[in-house]
């Protein structure tokens, strides 16, 4: 059986281009801290696509504020998204690199 990773990767992999990329960003907030255990469970399985990430404290509000930048087929990240926002106690919009540009 091929592990996630190993699917995407022949999937889209392909004469060394890469079909289908688009870069995205994953906002994340973050209002019951026990959600931080399967949020990060969730990033760990999709690490291979994501760039970068930061989390800030907001104590002032009693949130915490995750930001994603994944660069990964669409499916992935609508998969990596829906998985996130099934999460109790958290909120979580994407927003797209717009289709066709550096793609």
């Amino acid at each position: 059986m091929l592990s996630y990773r190993s699917f995407w990767y022949k999937f889209f992999w392909k004469g060394g281009i890469v079909l289908g990329k688009r870069i995205a960003l994953i906002g994340i907030i973050v209002e019951n801290p026990e959600a931080a255990e399967k949020i990060n469970s969730i990033l760990h399985e999709f690490s291979s696509c994501i760039v970068g990430r930061m989390g800030i404290p907001y104590r002032d509000r009693g949130v915490s504020i995750i930001c994603v930048v994944v660069d990964a087929p669409n499916d992935t990240i609508s998969a990596m998204s829906g998985k996130l926002g099934m999460v109790e106690g958290i909120n979580v919009k994407t927003v797209y690199q717009k289709a066709g540009e550096n793609a």
